[in-house]
């Protein structure tokens, strides 16, 4: 085949954090191949999420993997869009692999790619070339995106930059502007806004840091930062516990917004603000692609392997372990990593950290 722009497909299926990642290799292939990647993806918030990136073509999202093809409209549509594209190269991108049914080894989206008549030939996979056992997600993607599949074997328009692409979301001057707008209405005239996301919604008590560590922290945020205002985001479902952490701390610099977040005013809350303090969950995620600093508390997941990205001196990872105490593995962290087990002035001092 000819060196020609062609628009890679990209098929991905992962959460809110595993979709800022993919961003990186959204980049990497848009270079390679000459023009914006097309998305097949599981998150229905997908669309929404990457809106605006150059690197990024049509999207269109799977829904629920567990519903069968056959009574699945969205399903037969997404086999129309993909018979119609013209042949180019196709990345399946998948964390977990769950089997479409017992007597299949094919996950959804490679039965899905199967069904529209797209040829192995064209897929370079993560099935076929397997992530290192300590390798960032980001890290893998990237090296996945140097591989042409064997019907494209040396046909792209481009050597891969010799610039690591880091995950990158955007926002528009009319988005800040209608946040700082919404803000404003909260009484809000320019402080630094120090953010914080003290829930996961998948979060087991393993998963969770004490909300009088919450408080404490929150109490010493405000007298570093005398000026600041701090928002408790959070989806619908969280606002109980903001709720109550914002009248445990009892003060009128600090106000819950969860549930009043649909996620592009989200992304603009996190472009305008001054920090981030979070639990290892999305958020945290998009906002170090979007340039905010962040503090993350880790959690069950190994930040080795799926930390946020962003500039160096803009994330700060802390955990319950000092550097020479972290297990040789993902799956022993796992077992035994705790959120419950940071102190609060291991996390305050990341925060100061930011600062300097």
């Amino acid at each position: 085949m000819t060196r020609e722009a062609l628009a890679p497909l990209v098929a991905h299926h992962g959460a809110l954090g595993d979709t800022v990642h993919l961003t990186a290799m959204l980049q990497a292939l848009a270079h390679r191949w000459g023009r914006p990647c097309d998305l097949l993806a599981g998150l229905e918030s997908a669309p929404r999420l990457l809106a605006g990136l150059d690197a990024v073509g049509e999207v269109r999202t799977l829904g629920t993997r567990r519903r069968p093809y056959l009574t699945s409209p969205r399903q037969w549509g997404l086999v129309d869009w993909l018979r119609e594209r013209p042949a180019s190269p196709c990345y399946v991108v998948e964390r977990w692999r769950h089997p479409v049914a017992p007597w299949s080894d094919r996950t959804r989206l490679e039965w899905l790619l199967a069904r529209a008549g797209i040829p192995a030939g064209h897929l370079v996979t993560t099935e076929a070339r397997p992530r290192g056992g300590l390798e960032h997600a980001v890290d893998y993607q990237l090296r996945l995106a140097r591989l042409d599949p064997v019907d494209f074997h040396d046909c792209a328009l481009r050597e891969s930059s010799s610039t690591t692409p880091l995950p990158r979301l955007t926002v528009s001057p009319a988005e800040l502007a209608a946040c700082r707008e919404w803000l404003s209405g909260q009484g809000w005239r320019g402080e630094p806004l120090i953010l914080l996301q003290t829930e996961a919604r998948r979060g087991s008590k393993r998963g969770r840091w004490p909300r009088e560590r919450w408080v404490s922290l929150i109490r010493s945020l405000l007298e570093d930062q005398p000026g600041a205002r701090i928002r408790l985001m959070g989806v619908p479902a969280e606002q109980p516990s903001t709720v109550a952490l914002a009248r445990a701390v009892s003060g009128p610099r600090v106000r819950d917004v969860a549930g009043d977040l649909p996620l592009r005013r989200l992304l603009a809350l996190l472009a305008l603000g001054h920090s981030l303090v979070s639990l290892d969950t999305g958020p945290a995620h998009v906002a170090a692609a979007l340039g905010c600093p962040v503090v993350v508390l880790a959690g069950t997941a190994d930040p080795r392997r799926n930390r946020p990205l962003g500039p160096e001196n803009r994330i700060q990872v802390v955990t319950a372990w000092g550097d020479g105490e972290w297990p040789e593995s993902g799956t022993h962290w796992f077992a035994e990593h705790s959120v419950e087990a940071i102190p609060t002035g291991a996390v305050l001092d990341a925060w100061r950290r930011l600062e300097n």
